[in-house]
């Protein structure tokens, strides 16, 4: 507790006593190794003169033993507060790294802006990935930043990145060649659990913005979904429909990593899973309730269009959550066969007992159109027979994967596609078109519906796209080698890897 307390004094010490830097921009930020083959620019005095040659003897230890050029800048502002960009720009201005290898390192910190970042070459992507890069900002650096040591929490990351790089190299392997030492990082530095938390979070946000998007699909505005309070979710205005089913997991994401309690992982995916499982057995119970209204209501049909268009969602959702939902993959099957074939009440004398016809009773209530519909497969069609009246009802079960159209002249679902005939091929300077040819089977009408075709893909717009695109990286790769030469440094170059911390 009182290292806690401690911390956070020196936090809001550090916020009210900080002196005021002027923001360094990368055209006035100097190369040290162009100027007295420094590996370490400290315009702000940041950093002690003990501390500074400590580091650059650390760093050309690395480069003699690997080739891997390490540079580390201690600003007390960087321009425009954009640390990632701040960082690319020196790494690509500098050309940190050998040229082909790109095997370069930034070590930067930026005091006003509360931010250490480590950024990396194309080539050191395998050997310091972001979870490593983090893990050292975040675990051996900050805590000494934080209270303002800053000797102590630069030399901490140099060190970090000399013990891991070096270590590939005592045991025979080359960092040039491809090697991977940064999987030794955890032979290195003791596995803690937010290791494994840096990593999870980054999953568990994007996997509750897909669940968030998948939700959205399924957002039916003005249904009814049947019952009080949570039941009745599905009524709330999209915007706070999103929020409610994604924002707040992501808040609670963001609350753990904040207080960091132990057990944090399993925390996080628990709370996260009994949410959506939670809202997952309510939106199963409403649907349920909504289901018995339609019933009584005698929408049939509509019963089984519903539960049609919740298949997919309850197939996703048994797999997410197989314990308990896995036996739901099938339920909205089960549940429409229970539905169509359930006792009913007459709809004319209100008497309970209908009886379903057979397949060879129910032609007798059936049009010739109608026994062809369901002779095609794409209509089913009910009919139950009252006893007590001799009233009877029909309920016609549109196929959702049936082949046949509707007839403009019979109405029956009994148009089908007899030849589909390109007249006009598209070309890339234009485009063509076909006629589709249909025959009822009930009425025996020939129709045809003639399309459009889009027009193809120029080739000239790619090829000429390749050609100034390959230019461009020449002139790149010129103005980049030039510079390189200049400082020192080796000509390589970044493509944005790496990790950055805040305090």
């Amino acid at each position: 507790m009182l290292s806690v307390c401690r911390s956070v004094l020196c936090c809001v010490l550090l916020m009210f006593c900080l002196p005021a830097f002027t923001a360094t921009s990368v055209e006035s930020l100097a190369d040290p190794r162009a100027n007295g083959g420094s590996r370490v620019a400290n315009p702000d005095s940041l950093l002690s003169p003990a501390t500074v040659a400590q580091i650059d003897a650390e760093l050309a230890e690395i480069e003699r033993a690997t080739g891997v050029q390490v540079a580390v800048v201690a600003l007390g502002s960087v321009a425009g507060d954009d640390v990632f960009g701040f960082a690319q720009s020196v790494f690509e201005r500098w050309g940190i790294g050998r040229k082909g290898h790109d095997d370069g390192a930034l070590i930067l910190l930026a005091l006003a802006q509360r931010t250490v970042r480590i950024h990396t070459g194309y080539g050191l992507e395998g050997v310091l990935p972001d979870v490593v890069c983090q893990r050292i900002t975040r675990e051996l650096m900050l805590p000494a930043l934080r209270e303002g040591r800053y000797d102590d929490g630069m030399l901490a990351g140099v060190q970090a990145l000399r013990r891991l790089l070096l270590s590939g190299v005592e045991a025979g392997q080359s960092v040039a060649a491809g090697a991977r030492p940064a999987l030794r990082v955890v032979e290195l530095m003791p596995r803690t659990e937010p290791e494994a938390w840096l990593t999870l979070r980054w999953f568990l946000a994007a996997g509750l913005v897909i669940a968030g998007i998948i939700w959205q699909l399924r957002y039916r505005p003005g249904e009814p979904a049947g019952g009080p309070g949570l039941m009745r979710l599905q009524d709330l205005p999209k915007p706070l429909h999103a929020a409610v089913f994604t924002g707040l997991p992501l808040l609670m994401i963001v609350a753990l990593d904040r207080l960091h309690p132990p057990g944090l992982p399993w925390l996080a995916l628990s709370g996260v899973y009994l949410f959506y499982l939670g809202a997952a057995l309510l939106r199963a119970r409403a649907l349920r309730q909504r289901l018995d209204a339609m019933f009584e209501r005698s929408e049939h049909a509509n019963i089984a269009r519903v539960l049609n268009d919740e298949r997919g969602f309850w197939g996703l959702m048994a797999a997410i959550f197989p314990l308990p939902l896995g036996q739901n993959r099938f339920a909205p099957e089960v549940l429409a066969r229970g539905y169509r074939f359930a006792p009913r009440a007459c709809p004319h004398c209100a008497q309970p007992g209908m009886k379903r016809l057979s397949e060879a009773e129910e032609d007798a209530f059936l049009s010739r159109i109608e026994q062809i519909e369901e002779s095609l497969g794409a209509v089913e069609y009910d009919v139950w027979l009252c006893g007590t009246c001799g009233g009877h009802s029909g309920v016609a079960f549109a196929q959702p994967d049936a082949f046949h159209s509707r007839c403009p002249d019979c109405q029956g679902m009994t148009r089908e596609l007899v030849n589909d005939e390109v007249r006009y091929a598209a070309t890339a300077t234009s485009g063509g078109s076909g006629v589709r040819h249909y025959r009822c089977r009930a009425c025996n009408k020939r129709t045809r519906e003639t399309y459009s075709l889009a027009r193809l893909a120029s080739d000239s717009t790619s090829s000429s796209f390749s050609s100034s695109s390959s230019s461009s990286s020449f002139s790149s790769d010129s103005a980049s080698s030039s510079s390189s030469s200049d400082s020192g440094w080796g000509g390589g170059s970044s493509g944005g890897g790496g990790s950055s911390s805040s305090w």
